[in-house]
């Protein structure tokens, strides 16, 4: 399992270090930056969350602390996605968003008109080709060699 943090290695699936000590001393590329502990945890917190819900969704079987974690992990995810709908944008954001809506709506519409206008002025000229094109025939048919 890799993390996604610039200040650390990358290290193979089960090459992960079992504790927190153990990353400070074997995972940083920078020693000059000092890790963070809880973001440290975070990450990898995220990342077992991450693959118990991968093995969850493919039918494998979670223990029941793993269930426990998984579950616990989903309310707080939904939590979180709850908070983030319940922001309601301000008035002017709201408005500023109709706007551009009501112009995108109305230039589409100007060239779906013109488009229609275009299609129909094609329409005319092949028929004035094809018109022009049987009197270039008639008049070579016409016209002894």
């Amino acid at each position: 399992m890799g993390l996604a943090s610039p200040r650390l290695k990358s290290w193979g699936e089960n090459a992960c270090p079992n504790s927190l000590t153990e990353g400070y001393n074997k995972c940083w590329i920078n020693p000059a930056i000092k890790p963070n502990p809880k973001e440290h945890e975070a990450m990898q917190t995220s990342e077992l969350l991450k693959q118990l819900h991968d093995k969850a969704t493919r039918g494998v079987a979670l223990s029941a602390e793993e269930q426990a974690s998984l579950n616990a992990w989903y309310a707080q995810q939904d939590k979180e996605e709850d908070a983030a709908l319940a922001v309601t944008p301000p008035a002017e954001v709201l408005a500023a968003l109709q706007g551009q809506v009501a112009a995108a709506t109305a230039e589409l519409l100007t060239v779906t008109q013109r488009i229609q206008t275009l299609a129909t002025e094609n329409e005319g000229l092949r028929r004035e080709i094809a018109v022009l094109q049987k009197q270039v025939l008639q008049s070579s048919t016409a016209q002894p060699a």
